[in-house]
């Protein structure tokens, strides 16, 4: 008789659970710790534009001209769009929805 020992194996039905519990403690981890809220600032920060984009129309009598723009402060637009030039036509652009 050949009495050779043979190691533990675990059946994949029990591997396959072990993963998704894994998974699902991943998720709930990034869930509750903020990983999911990038998508939220994003929301945010468009709200800003727009409402930024509204006082500069109002300011500019809806010329959206780029006096206006360079002499007054839009954090958020002029974060992404520099008071250059090109800055004040992308602005512009993005304000007006071209």
């Amino acid at each position: 008789m050949d009495n050779k020992l043979k190691g533990m194996s675990l059946p994949i039905e029990t591997i396959v659970v072990i993963v998704v519990c894994i998974l699902i403690l991943i998720i709930v981890i990034l869930f509750f710790g903020g990983g999911f809220n990038r998508p939220a600032g994003e929301i945010t920060l468009e709200g800003q534009l727009r409402t930024e984009c509204n006082e500069w129309g109002r300011d500019s009598g809806y010329q959206h001209d780029a006096t206006t723009y360079e002499n007054n402060v839009y954090p958020a637009l002029q974060t992404k769009y520099p008071a250059t030039d090109e800055g004040v036509i992308s602005a512009r652009k993005f304000c007006i929805g071209y």
